[in-house]
């Protein structure tokens, strides 16, 4: 475990959680860390979360080498998140007291208890915390990657090398189609729906040859094209919007970004209504977001036509839909 080394693991939560009482038990906590824990090491992988631990145990030596430096600096930077997703998870438990007749609320005069949407408040609060705290763990990695303990078991992993292969291959690029504020953690939860969709949709649509070309020009292997810049902002857009429908359906409504039913849910819900959203809401933000996708689908498909019917020597013209309306009909024809 990344805490407690020579029993300190309360003042090391004290340190993250400054708003915890100093008398609060480490030993109550243990299992919360533990399933924080697991969440790490989906993120950043056992790897780089081994080795770190490896050093924290051991301690910091006299004359610390490059590799040890850097995993010490990483210590806290990995402890923060999980100090909030440990005590969000456990704050839940700590609320009412376990006695031998089952759980019992206990108020006194000096102390009462909450109202509901104080705690749910607080929650979400500490959620948020813990995601940007893991945002900010993932930011410090890549602007570190090239150090040789990070490079060894984090940047020269395939699974880190996939996600620079992919047509939206950084938060960065995803935030600039639908606003993610470049969490980094959000876009590693999504990748997989990334490659699902180029395989499902944009490998009929650009074909294999295309696809396989773009993926070379991409990842650095081969020159790039003079329009793949064009190409792939065209790209960008629908595949960005496909994934968070993919996402909005499978994902938790916690993991996904902050405000995104804002425009669907009424103020008047509380915070606990949005997290578990009806699957009515789901599927009219997913139907909006498909299409705006599918839109964005075509003027790709057009500037492929555009493209192919150049490079073999030919006229392409865009069939305007205006000139079949009549202003006398409602209808059109095509």
């Amino acid at each position: 475990m990344l805490f407690n080394r020579e029993n300190q693991g309360k003042e090391e939560m004290k340190s993250h959680l400054g708003f915890i009482y100093a008398t609060n038990s480490f030993d109550n906590l243990k299992t919360d860390l533990l399933l924080a824990e697991d969440e790490m090491r989906l993120l950043i992988g056992d790897d780089l979360f081994d080795k770190v631990e490896e050093y924290y145990q051991t301690g910091p030596t006299l004359e610390p080498t490059p590799e040890e430096t850097m995993a010490l600096m990483l210590v806290p930077y990995i402890q923060a998140p999980m100090a909030f997703y440990a005590y969000r998870n456990y704050a839940t438990h700590g609320d009412l007291a376990h006695s031998e007749k089952g759980r019992r609320i206990l108020v006194s005069e000096m102390e009462k208890m909450p109202f509901e949407w104080m705690i749910e408040r607080d929650d979400q609060s500490m959620l948020s915390k813990a995601h940007k705290l893991s945002d900010r763990l993932l930011i410090f990695l890549e602007k570190n990657k090239e150090n040789t303990l990070i490079n060894d078991v984090w940047t020269s992993k395939p699974v880190y090398q996939a996600t620079k292969k992919l047509f939206v291959n950084s938060a960065v690029e995803f935030d600039q189609v639908f606003p993610i504020d470049q969490s980094r953690r959000f876009f590693l939860k999504v990748v997989p729906f990334i490659r699902e969709i180029e395989q499902s949709v944009f490998l009929a649509v650009i074909g294999k040859t295309g696809f396989d070309a773009l993926k070379l020009e991409i990842s650095g292997e081969s020159e790039m094209a003079e329009d793949t810049p064009a190409l792939l902002s065209l790209i960008r857009v629908p595949l960005v919007l496909y994934t968070m429908g993919i996402a909005l359906h499978r994902l938790s409504v916690e993991v996904l970004p902050e405000g995104i039913f804002q425009n669907y849910v009424p103020e008047t819900q509380t915070i606990r209504a949005k997290s578990v959203s009806p699957i009515e809401l789901k599927n009219q933000v997913a139907a909006g977001l498909k299409s705006d996708a599918d839109n964005a689908l075509i003027k790709l498909q057009e500037f492929l036509s555009r493209r192919n019917a150049l490079a073999n020597g030919t006229d392409y013209t865009v069939q305007d839909l205006s000139e079949s309306n009549s202003v006398d009909n409602k209808f059109f024809s095509l």
